[in-house]
């Protein structure tokens, strides 16, 4: 069963690289972000979801996105937000270094199996 987890994982790892983020699409995100002051998880899933459109053009950018939505995570202690940062963060590495991105999937599945 994990292994089945793991593939799916890494597999929609590689499905995410390949698409496409919209630049309007992702000025909206950030307008939005801009706008939202609360630490919450709204604020973490905006992260997430700005980080995920950046990963097929800006590595430097979704890791810089996935590293806040993680910090805040972890300030907030909401681990589908800290599950979905490990794995844009992964997706960010898979292109320059497979094994931080391994390591990244896998943290990200260890904490996804912990939810209900």
């Amino acid at each position: 069963m994990h292994k089945i987890r793991f593939t799916l994982l890494v597999f929609s790892a590689f499905v995410f690289c390949k698409s496409f983020a919209q630049p309007s699409k992702i000025d909206s995100l950030e307008n939005i972000l801009k706008q939202h002051i609360a630490d919450d998880t709204v604020k973490v899933n905006l992260l997430n979801r700005i980080a995920t459109s950046y990963n097929s053009n800006d590595a430097e950018k979704t890791r810089s996105y996935a590293s806040r939505a993680y910090e805040l995570s972890n300030k907030i202690n909401f681990l589908k937000g800290k599950s979905e940062s490990l794995h844009n963060l992964g997706i960010s590495y898979t292109n320059t270094d497979m094994a931080k991105a391994m390591t990244y999937f896998n943290d990200a599945l260890s904490i996804a199996e912990t939810i209900d």
